[in-house]
């Protein structure tokens, strides 16, 4: 296996098994043997399970750099914001132990924290791009502009917490619980939804 497939392995291995257990309760013997490789081997790629951890935590940040992007060439439809909702909690599944365990990892690890919280400001930055294009196209109410950043901060508030939310009244591990978060988000922005949305998406409304 060479140096980037290994590398990468320990990063899907330690996935998985953070994703069924707890970050905590993962070691990196645990992660080396899943992938059938030593603990000296594993080492010399990752120094410590934080180096995995941020390792897990770019290649998510990854994933979410095209979520939020504008489709070229175009302006955005209802349908371009029931994609990107749905790729939202898809990933919010895949990743699902950082949600999961979010408060604890960043209070650990203050490396982890200063790169999340740099992350946080560059999404906010594509949410309120998007977000005004999606105005711009009629597919939300215009008179939302003034007050895109606190909005947009309660539905980033909303899909960074829906897992800690099912870990106390729900089932984390269940993909339906995880994917009424698409419900949540839609009834918090339902007043500012045009027609056109509903019309083109009713099964995505918010429940009765």
């Amino acid at each position: 296996m060479g140096t980037r497939n290994t590398r990468d392995a320990i990063v899907e291995a330690a996935l998985d098994l953070f994703n069924k257990d707890t970050v905590a309760a993962v070691s990196t013997n645990h992660i080396a043997r899943e992938i059938g490789i030593s603990p000296g081997n594993l080492y010399y790629h990752y120094r410590n399970k934080e180096e995995i951890v941020r390792a897990v935590f770019d290649r998510m940040v990854g994933d979410w750099d095209t979520v939020w992007q504008l489709p070229p060439g175009r302006a955005p439809t209802a349908s371009d914001l029931a994609r990107t909702l749905e790729r939202t909690f898809e990933l919010h599944w895949r990743y699902r132990f950082f949600q999961r365990e979010l408060l604890a990892l960043l209070t650990r690890d203050p490396q982890l924290r200063d790169r999340y919280r740099a992350v946080y400001r560059q999404r906010l930055e594509e949410f309120t791009v998007f977000a005004e294009s999606l105005a711009a196209a009629g597919v939300i109410r215009s008179s939302i502009e003034s007050w895109f950043t606190g909005l947009l901060e309660g539905l980033w508030i909303i899909g960074e917490h829906w897992m800690g939310h099912l870990e106390i009244v729900g089932d984390p591990s269940d993909p339906a619980q995880v994917r009424r978060g698409i419900q949540v988000i839609v009834a918090v922005l339902d007043p500012h939804l045009s027609d056109e949305f509903f019309a083109d998406h009713s099964q995505e409304g918010p429940n009765p």
